[in-house]
């Protein structure tokens, strides 16, 4: 256990870095702050601003509240702490003594060597680099090994050997991958704008950072092959897409034949399209959430989702949920969806014994009215 909660949360000192190095910390710490200040109300910000103030006491308590400002559930709530680690100075362990000091710098496309005195801070080594390979301003640093930034006032002496460099805008595919991929914690705000418009490197981030597509250029949002790329390895990503392909029939039906869940993330009038509907709850059948009211309220498509999956019917209408063939249907699927059946047919012989019969045990019993609950007839089958 890397924390302990009292009133407040806390990490042991050090803790910082490792929660940079290792996901499962990361995690549970996360886990641990949502449970203090997430409640049945909503998101405390003030508890969680007074338990990351102890964590993070360089923070300034403006800077943690715009963190948090954004902040709902859990998700939101680990993003915010990637962001306050990202701010963190690296503390690395101190260097071996000696007069000169030896850095390997990955530049784009190749690696360096930089040696220098082993004393001062980064800015020296920074204005070497700009120095001897022509990078204007100056350029971004992280640990080759962690993707963590290193800041221009850490001391030398304590900075990794090996470093990755970032030129604002001389950022390249390959090593702005590697750095994700070593530290799996980074945000599409700190992406060059150059990037964003680049469609590889969207396309290989985005298994990465699913909420890249958010941030990408417009041009490749309106751009079907790179969202048919990205939307195959997360469909929700189709809501992102411009409205002239949400609402493109042929792109729309070309992803949902290949994976149903790509439909209720499409345009509102092609979540109208009954065919299209029907491809998607036969493949995916809680894609009928996503289907426009008349199609809820569509026998045949509702039976389609239905014979899939009997828990679809909580999507259906409330005038399907009342027609027999169609619980009956769903029971018969699954006994738990009984729960989603009209009063009458959840007082309906034939309908609870059915689900009683589909489900483990007597699971589906405690959805069936009173009258069945007690029925000798029904408990006994």
């Amino acid at each position: 256990q890397v924390f302990f909660r009292v009133a407040s949360m806390h990490l042991p000192a050090g803790d910082v870095s490792l929660l940079r190095r290792s996901t499962d910390h990361r995690k549970a710490y996360v886990s641990a702050l949502a449970e203090h200040c997430i409640t049945e109300d909503g998101f405390d910000s003030d508890a969680a601003r007074e338990a990351l103030q102890v964590d993070f006491p360089d923070v300034p308590a403006s800077s943690l509240s715009s963190t948090l400002a954004t902040v709902e559930d859990d998700l939101s709530l680990a993003d915010a702490v990637g962001r306050l680690l990202d701010r963190q100075p690296v503390d690395h362990e101190q260097a071996p003594s000696g007069e000169l000091r030896v850095f390997t710098v990955s530049l784009v496309g190749r690696e360096v060597a930089v040696e220098l005195p082993n004393w001062g801070t980064v800015m020296e080594l920074k204005a070497k680099l700009g120095e001897q390979y022509g990078i204007e301003g100056w350029p971004r640093l992280s640990d080759a090994a962690t993707g963590a930034p290193i800041w221009a006032h850490v001391d030398i002496a304590k900075a990794p050997q090996h470093l990755m460099c970032h030129p604002d805008e001389q950022v390249s595919i390959a090593m702005f991958g590697a750095a994700v991929r070593a530290s799996r914690w980074w945000a599409h705000h700190q992406v060059p704008a150059a990037l964003l418009a680049d469609p590889e490197f969207v396309c290989l981030m985005s298994p990465l950072n699913p909420n890249i597509i958010e941030a990408a250029a417009p041009a490749l949002r309106d751009d079907a092959e790179v969202m048919r790329m990205v939307v195959a390895s997360r469909p929700v990503a189709l809501a992102s897409a411009s409205s002239r392909l949400t609402e493109d029939l042929g792109f729309v039906r070309s992803l949902v034949n290949a994976d149903g869940r790509c439909f209720p993330f499409a345009g509102k009038v092609l979540r109208g399209d009954r065919a299209l509907a029907l491809t998607a709850v036969g493949s995916h059948p809680p894609a009928l959430a996503g289907a426009a009211p008349s199609l809820q309220d569509d026998q045949e498509v509702v039976l389609a989702a239905v014979r899939g999956s009997g828990l679809a019917l909580r999507h259906a209408s409330q005038r399907l949920r009342g027609i027999r063939p169609v619980v009956l249907a769903a029971v018969k699927q699954d006994g738990k969806s009984l729960q989603f059946a009209s009063a009458a047919l959840r007082d309906d012989d034939r309908v609870v014994r059915a689900a009683v019969s589909a489900s483990r045990g007597l699971e589906a019993l405690e959805f069936a009215s009173l009258r069945l609950q007690e029925s000798p007839e029904v408990v006994v089958f």
